[in-house]
């Protein structure tokens, strides 16, 4: 017998035999299929029963937010007609000016009413009534007293004892002028045992039905809105009666949610309802369970797809494995029979799908990387014109301007703007507006390279200004072929920001590497317009480019202008002492040094001008400059800028400073006096004044000689201490008129005056007796 028939025999006999293979098969494929099914019906269970317990706990979020909303808009509502009757003419003896039938005050009134109607667009009416008089509404005019339908409910409400009260019901004024709905009313006064009157404010019923509109999420789901007195304010369905809610609303929330069925048609709810937290209403939302129970259909279709596809997968599994099992076996005959091995490819798949994953965070970074492309443009042509890349090569440049997407064969010029702001007396903008000044010049700037199809970068600059790189890849760009542009961007910056804005364009240059020097000079013809005028466009001429670079100590400059805007003499008469140092040093000739004289001088004068201080006014008939050029000694120059402009301009900044320090603080005195008795912030105070939170406390301690909170109490205290022992207010009253809660008012009296409110009015009267 040969080997070779021997040798299938055996394979036969050993391995083609199925039925092993088959029974395994079948029975890990049972074992599948169960686990399967029994996975899927307990996750359809699961997510059913799940699913409503979200959805309870989700709609219960809903209507937190919204309860939430409503709360603030009605808050906001209260806090504005609280402002409103604060204020003149409500907080002036009202009663007595109402006695003199003054018609101005009854105008003032009017306008009052009107203005705060059309500021508050939840607001459907307000109306001022006034007990014995008139009625006056800002939708439907004025009435007389005796002429209202329902003055009796006006009445009762008037002598119901509270002060400030948020109602519900209908007012009827005339047969055609009426509301009903949620108001506000407030007595006028707020504090008295027996008003003049009272303010009604009449809330849009559309803020509610809104609300409800953007909560409501399934056709037949009702949501519905009670006030603290159990009344209906909104629904979105009259499907529920009013009493059917009410018991709704009695039932004890559940954090999975309660059921209720409608006795009339039978439809069974999932209710969700919870509290306002600050009026204590009801927020009500009703989902049929049968809506619910077809999104569980849904989940039904998908957990059997799921279970079908998994008993698929969990076959061919199956079959796989089981085919793995003879794999070894499988090979080894393969190697007997031809030398080769069986191989494996599942390592390439995962290959593959690494690669996948890799190709597609590549695509992320790329696109973030393009997001970020005009902030890296902007960040490099700002070193590039400081002259950061000026040891590049050309070659190394001009890879650096491909790799940020800049042109690099084209014609470059650069252009310039500057803005000053105006006096201190006529001054429209703060200091905290410059940065907003520089955002709105970039976007007009922009709009106008738009229009005027000019390719370019937008800059920031330090002190003002902004540089605008321009390219252009055909001829038509000349040294002087930007000047209408230039001009008409000015021009619009000016007159839509109220400034005196100035710009100046420079010459054109095919050598990226020159926009450094072309920058110094267009800086230098910028600072000259303190000497030739601000306010217009400057053609650079290019006459500070034979000043290299390096000559100039521009590190010292920047100290001496910092000096001078901070009124520090000292620290500017050493800069510029250590700036004579260094030119000499630099062995540069006398008439070099002139030229940089002549650039510190000038923004000397440009601080002087942002300042306010007209130094000029000394020098009408002279040239400061060319007294300057007269010296021939750096001392004797140097003593010159500080006799003639450096004192007189440090000493006029810590006058304006010490003026400017002495009103904001008696500002801040005044607001606190006029305003104590409502929720102040030394936020608030600071940005009345126009300084930042910090810089206010600090001044303020060093001017009051206590902290900004320790003033505000010790006057509301005073102001309590006064309350006690000239009325009988209850403590709570007076906590309510000096801007505390109650509790709060408690702990802060006691810490001040080392006893209770209560004591103290003891004290007091047992001392009068």
């Amino acid at each position: 017998m040969k080997p070779g028939n021997e040798l299938d025999r055996v394979r036969k006999r050993l391995f083609n035999r199925r039925s092993f293979l088959h029974r395994m098969i079948y029975s890990s494929l049972i074992a599948t299929v169960i686990a399967t099914l029994a996975v899927g019906l307990g996750s359809y269970w699961y997510s059913a029963s799940v699913l409503q317990k979200e959805i309870s706990r989700a709609n219960s979020n809903v209507l937190q937010s919204s309860a939430q909303a409503i709360d603030q808009k009605l808050q906001s509502i209260q806090n504005a007609a609280l402002q409103m009757l604060s204020v003149y003419p409500y907080s002036n003896n009202l009663d007595d000016n109402l006695s003199q039938n003054d018609a101005s005050l009854t105008y003032s009134l009017s306008a009052s009413l009107n203005a705060f109607k059309n500021n508050n667009r939840d607001v459907a009416d307000v109306s001022l009534y006034i007990r014995n008089r008139f009625l006056l509404s800002g939708a439907y005019g004025g009435y007389r007293t005796e002429s209202l339908i329902d003055r009796h409910l006006f009445e009762d409400r008037l002598h119901a004892g509270k002060g400030l009260q948020w109602v519900f019901g209908q007012y009827r004024m005339t047969p055609n002028a009426q509301y009903s709905g949620i108001s506000l009313m407030i007595s006028i006064p707020l504090s008295v045992s027996d008003p003049i009157g009272m303010l009604i404010v009449n809330v849009n019923s559309q803020l509610f039905a809104d609300t409800l509109a953007r909560s409501r999420l399934y056709k037949d789901e009702v949501l519905a809105i009670m006030d603290a007195g159990r009344n209906v304010v909104a629904t979105t369905s009259n499907r529920l009666s009013a009493e059917q809610l009410k018991s709704i609303d009695e039932l004890a929330p559940h954090p999975e949610g309660n059921y209720y069925t409608d006795p009339y048609n039978g439809i069974r709810y999932l209710v969700s309802s919870t509290k306002s937290p600050l009026y204590n209403w009801s927020y009500i939302d009703l989902i049929p369970v049968s809506e619910l129970n077809a999104k569980s259909h849904g989940i039904a279709n998908v957990t059997i797809l799921i279970s079908i596809v998994f008993i698929l997968i969990g076959l061919v599994s199956v079959v796989l494995q089981a085919r793995k099992a003879y794999r070894p076996i499988r090979s080894l005959l393969h190697s007997i029979k031809d030398g080769q091995t069986a191989g494996d490819t599942e390592e390439l798949a995962d290959v593959e799908r690494r690669w996948l994953d890799m190709k597609k965070q590549t695509e992320t970074y790329m696109e973030q990387l393009h997001g970020q492309l005009p902030i890296l443009q902007e960040t490099f042509s700002l070193q590039l014109i400081q002259g950061l890349y000026l040891h590049y090569s050309k070659d190394e440049l001009d890879n650096q301007l491909r790799k940020y997407q800049i042109p690099v064969q084209a014609r470059h010029q650069l252009f310039l703007l500057t803005y000053d702001l105006p006096l201190m007396e006529t001054n429209r903008y703060k200091e905290s507006d410059r940065d907003l000044i520089i955002f709105a010049i970039r976007n007009i700037v922009h709009e106008m390279m738009h229009s005027y199809s000019i390719s370019g970068i937008i800059v920031n600059l330090l002190n003002q200004h902004i540089a605008i790189w321009l390219w252009d890849h055909s001829e038509r760009m000349e040294s002087d072929g930007r000047m209408g542009f230039v001009e008409e961007t000015r021009r619009i910056v000016a007159n839509l920001l109220k400034l005196q804005v100035t710009a100046t364009v420079t010459g054109v240059t095919e050598q990226v590497s020159a926009l450094h020097e072309m920058f110094l000079s267009a800086q230098a013809t910028l600072r000259s317009r303190i000497v030739i005028g601000a306010n217009q466009t400057i053609q650079d001429k290019g006459i500070w480019q034979d000043v290299h670079p390096t000559s100039y100590p521009l590190d010292l400059e920047l100290q001496y202008e910092s000096a001078l805007r901070q009124g520090d003499l000292e620290k500017a008469e050493h800069a510029l002492e250590q700036f004579s140092i260094r030119l000499q040093s630099s062995q540069v000739g006398f008439e070099r040094v002139r030229i940089l004289y002549t650039q510190l001088l000038a923004s000397t004068l440009r601080v002087a001008y942002s300042s306010g201080y007209q130094v000029l006014d000394d020098w009408k008939m002279t040239d400061p400059y060319s007294e300057m050029n007269k010296l021939q000694k750096f001392e004797d120059v140097n003593r010159w800028i500080v006799q003639h402009f450096a004192r007189p301009i440090t000493t006029y900044i810590l006058n304006v400073r010490d003026r400017q320090y002495v009103d904001a603080i008696q500002q801040v005195v005044e607001f606190i006096h006029k305003n104590y008795q409502h929720d102040i912030s030394l936020e608030q105070c600071a940005e009345l004044c126009g300084l930042s939170t910090q810089y206010l406390s600090k001044l303020f301690k060093n001017t009051m000689e206590t902290s900004f909170i320790d003033y505000l109490t010790d006057v509301r205290i005073n102001r309590a201490k006064q309350l006690l022992r000239e009325t009988d207010l209850s403590v709570q009253e007076i906590a309510a008129q000096i801007g505390y809660l109650p509790q709060n008012f408690f702990r802060v009296f006691k810490k001040w005056e080392q006893m209770t409110p209560g004591q103290y009015r003891e004290d007091y009267l047992k001392n009068v007796e």
